[in-house]
């Protein structure tokens, strides 16, 4: 295999870093990582424009366009343009309900190419149904191995029908190098940076987007039991309240 696509809806900075990290992996043996782009914005992530790659080929299908405002048909078209000319040997592809996934799916088989699952769906994550369950079975099948986020992920791509010699664990990284130096960096001059932040000495961090799926009413009621339970010694107890900074 030399030639290796990812289909990503639309990049962020940890697509980047894992599509960098996989370019400078297959460089090294005279293969080449092609990232390719659905759309150049989207409505789920705020994330500002992300460039940065300098270890593979990026392409951006529709770069002026919101990803949500595509439709099938426009997407499956432009997708398959971009493997024809690329012409990889195997293309790794989100999941199994997407309209690039789908094009990219029957794009493999027909030009005999693999074709790599990559997800973080766990049993647990949703209500299962036995229609859609056998669905994503007849879908799984089409593909040639998983690239999955860890141990819950691999046993249901395993139930899906993807046999577990297959299964690949290592989707979900992130650039282990980039946050140890700013945590260092952060941590030489801990003082300066609380003030900058309005942080107090001690203080949790929570780190996602604000939708409901997050939960972050869970984490507020987590919060508030630590408070009862701790009285007078919680972080933020005595009656001095506990500031709450949204970002």
């Amino acid at each position: 295999m030399n030639r290796l696509a990812v289909i990503i809806h639309r990049m962020g900075p940890y697509h980047i870093a894992r599509l960098n990290a996989a370019g400078r992996v297959a460089a090294r043996h005279g293969r080449t990582v092609f990232g390719i782009e659905i759309a150049g914005d989207d409505a789920t992530y705020a994330w500002q424009k992300t460039a940065g790659e300098d270890a593979f080929e990026r392409c951006c299908l529709f770069q002026d366009a919101t990803y949500e405002t595509l439709d099938r048909k426009r997407i499956r078209t432009a997708l398959v343009q971009a493997l024809d000319s690329i012409s990889p040997d195997a293309v790794a592809l989100p999941g199994w309900a997407f309209a690039e996934v789908t094009a990219g799916l029957t794009w493999c088989r027909k030009h005999h190419a693999g074709a790599i699952l990559m997800s973080d769906s766990a049993e647990h994550d949703a209500r299962r149904t036995p229609l859609k369950e056998w669905v994503k079975r007849r879908i799984v099948r089409r593909y040639d191995a998983a690239l999955v986020a860890g141990q819950p992920h691999i046993a249901y791509a395993a139930i899906l029908g993807m046999p577990v010699e297959r299964i690949f664990a290592g989707y979900d990284v992130v650039d282990n190098a980039y946050f140890e130096q700013g945590a260092a960096a952060a941590r030489a001059d801990a003082p300066a940076r609380r003030r900058a932040l309005g942080l107090p000495a001690d203080y949790f961090l929570a780190s996602s987007r604000f939708v409901l799926k997050k939960n972050l009413t869970g984490l507020l009621d987590a919060f508030a039991c630590y408070r009862r339970n701790t009285a007078g010694h919680a972080w933020g107890g005595g009656g001095r309240g506990f500031p709450l900074r949204w970002g």
